[in-house]
């Protein structure tokens, strides 16, 4: 009797590795294709470039100033915030853009650091449009799509500084692949980590609560 459940485990077993090894294989080519996707490089090469040449020349001015503060601040003191700035409308800002920023000020109190983090999370926005747009319409659009944003005058001017605003971009095109993920494709699990990432698009502005209007 043990030897016949010990021969149904192993048997078991033998299938789980069968099924891991086919997993990883299935994985690894779809990794192997994307890196294998040339146009991409150059893209990500000009959208660096345009956001992070000369960045020492980025504006710095009483928001900038407190928001890195608040954040460096945290790290050192641990004086977590409930909110950051206060807005042009005389609120307080919500907390999100601290908390992102504690990690550039977790390694130099320099607030230029800062600004290439910002810099770089809209780098990962340009990759990420990438992905999205060639997902669901096709190589050329996303290319296209990718190109356009990485060289449009606006987004790169709103990627050279710290602003609440202008870390939105990623997260908005993650939301995105979320709801795409659920409505278009019809696959299960996509609505806590869409409520996930609206939840912090309106913590680092309120303005993105129209998302769920869009949506």
């Amino acid at each position: 009797m043990s030897s016949g459940g010990a021969s149904v485990s192993s048997t078991l077993s033998g299938n789980d590795i069968t099924t891991a090894k086919t997993s990883f294989s299935i994985w690894w080519e779809k990794i192997r294709v994307w890196l294998c996707t040339w146009e991409l490089y150059p893209i990500l090469v000009v959208a660096a470039f345009l956001r992070l040449y000369r960045i020492d020349t980025t504006e710095f001015d009483d928001d900038q100033a407190v928001i890195f503060r608040m954040a460096h601040d945290a790290v050192v003191h641990g004086l977590l915030p409930a909110t950051s700035n206060i807005a042009s409308i005389r609120i307080y800002n919500p907390p999100a853009v601290v908390y992102l920023l504690m990690l550039p000020a977790a390694l130099s109190a320099n607030p230029l650091w800062g600004a290439v983090f910002v810099g770089l999370l809209n780098v990962v926005a340009v990759f990420l449009t990438y992905i999205f747009v060639r997902r669901y319409y096709g190589r050329l659009a996303g290319s296209i799509a990718a190109l356009l944003y990485a060289t449009a005058v606006k987004p790169i001017f709103y990627s050279r500084f710290m602003w609440q605003q202008n870390m939105i971009a990623p997260f908005v095109v993650l939301f995105l692949f979320a709801l795409f993920w659920g409505v278009v494709e019809r696959r299960k699990g996509w609505l806590v980590p869409a409520l996930l990432l609206l939840g912090v698009l309106y913590q680092l502005h309120e303005t993105t609560a129209v998302l769920v209007v869009a949506s």
